[in-house]
């Protein structure tokens, strides 16, 4: 997932109840979520909305495009 900020795009995973990092979760006020940045692993509660979904092929093209522009493959 993508949290969107301020500064731009963080990566981040959402938090759902019985995960650790995720106690009391269940409690947040409507339309807010729990998610941890994956740098730093920083948990936060935010709003729903600031959370977007990672597009997962462009995800699996990065390390085929690193690859080829280092000539490692």
């Amino acid at each position: 997932m993508w949290l969107v900020h301020r500064g731009g795009f963080a990566a981040a995973r959402v938090l759902h109840a019985g995960m650790p990092g995720a106690e009391g979760v269940e409690n947040l006020p409507e339309g807010k979520c729990r998610v941890k940045l994956e740098h730093g692993g920083e948990t936060l509660d935010v709003d729903e909305e600031d959370v977007e979904k990672v597009n997962l092929v462009f995800l699996w093209v990065i390390p085929i495009v690193y690859w080829n522009i280092n000539g490692e493959g």
